[in-house]
């Protein structure tokens, strides 16, 4: 996945053998961008653990509709 194609309300998946993570589900929440004077990119994500509960993302067509299973979260 291209790094700067994720947006906020993304659904990423992350192994990470290091922190012993395999394959867990989180939601972008947040996205901080900064260019050095060297020209670098850093790129900075907030992210949520996603569990079986889907959440509400107001404005978001796909997870943008209320339903009875449908939790609000902050």
């Amino acid at each position: 996945v291209p790094i700067v194609d994720v947006e906020i309300g993304d659904v990423i998946w992350v192994t990470d053998r290091q922190l012993n993570i395999d394959g867990q589900k989180y939601m972008v929440t947040g996205i901080s961008y900064n260019v050095s004077a060297t020209r670098t990119l850093q790129v900075e994500f907030s992210v949520r653990p996603l569990d079986d509960v889907t959440y509400w993302v107001l404005g978001d067509a796909t997870y943008g509709a209320l339903g009875a299973t449908t939790r609000l979260a902050v």
